[in-house]
């Protein structure tokens, strides 16, 4: 382990506000779109994550690495998801959520591809802040908020054609940018939920 890292580590076990946020700051994002691509439902995966943040903080004292901090948020916020889907009435019987219901137990195979996806998400999220400032918002809004064009015209004073163009060219840029960094192997995988 790295100097740095024993170093955060250290601070962390001791309640150290900075060490904490530091933390957060390098997991929260992708743990947000782990937990929203289980249970489908974005506030209720803020909640979910901000959970399994404080239930690693009651247990601080217990880590001392990283990868070990890592897997606890995403075992804690997996568990959850699980707990948010079996509770819930709506009976969806998506392929997903049979699968991850059929065995309490998931392979640590399935939480390796969910840190892949995440950490792939992480990618496109650093080619979505980089886009203009319109084109940024308006793609989060739909994206992220999942507002329909009519409910951002309204909520930005533009018109429904403006939102669309804007739509359209940060598509346009984004398949562009990855293209340059050459990941658009990574499309199918990730990107097809957010590009089409």
């Amino acid at each position: 382990m790295a100097p740095s890292e024993t170093n955060l580590i250290a601070k962390f076990q001791k309640g150290d506000q900075r060490s904490e946020t530091h933390i957060f700051n390098l997991y929260h994002r992708a743990l947000f779109y782990f937990a929203a691509s289980i249970i489908e439902d974005t506030e209720e995966a803020r909640d979910i994550v901000a959970e399994s943040f404080i239930k690693l903080w009651e247990r601080r004292a217990h880590f001392s690495e990283m990868r070990s901090i890592k897997a606890f948020l995403y075992i804690a916020t997996r568990n959850a998801c699980f707990d948010f889907l079996k509770a819930d009435k709506r009976k969806r019987a998506s392929r997903k959520e049979m699968l991850y219901l059929a065995d309490e137990a998931v392979p640590d195979e399935d939480i390796m591809h969910a840190e892949v996806k995440a950490d792939i998400t992480k990618l496109l999220l650093k080619e979505i802040e980089a886009l203009p400032k319109q084109c940024r918002i308006i793609f989060k809004m739909i994206y992220f908020d999942e507002l329909s064009t009519a409910e951002i015209a309204t909520r930005l004073h533009l018109a429904k054609k403006t939102v669309l163009s804007q739509k359209a060219r940060a598509v346009v840029l984004l398949k562009s940018a990855l293209l340059k960094r050459k990941l658009m192997f990574l499309y199918g995988f990730v990107i097809v939920e957010y590009l089409n």
